[in-house]
């Protein structure tokens, strides 16, 4: 019985680390996400490229709420 026991325990540590992997790749993409939209960000705030409204509800969707919601409102186009 004991033998059963610690097999259980042992499966289960094995999908609880599967599980966790998932987890692991679910918060590694949207980071490989905001990368890039955070260099066009920069490039926007130095002026050196154009800010577009596409980027913007990217921006709100994906990165930051407030952020996106400035970038948004923002009237020099």
């Amino acid at each position: 019985m004991a033998t059963a026991t610690c097999v259980s325990l042992h499966s289960s540590s094995t999908s609880s680390r599967f599980i966790s992997m998932v987890v692991l790749g679910w918060t590694l993409l949207p980071l490989a996400w905001m990368i890039p939209m955070t260099v066009m960000s920069w490039g926007i705030y130095k002026g050196t490229r154009v800010n577009t409204v596409a980027f913007d509800v990217c921006n709100l969707l994906f990165v930051n709420t407030i952020g996106g919601g400035v970038l948004i409102s923002n009237k020099e186009r």
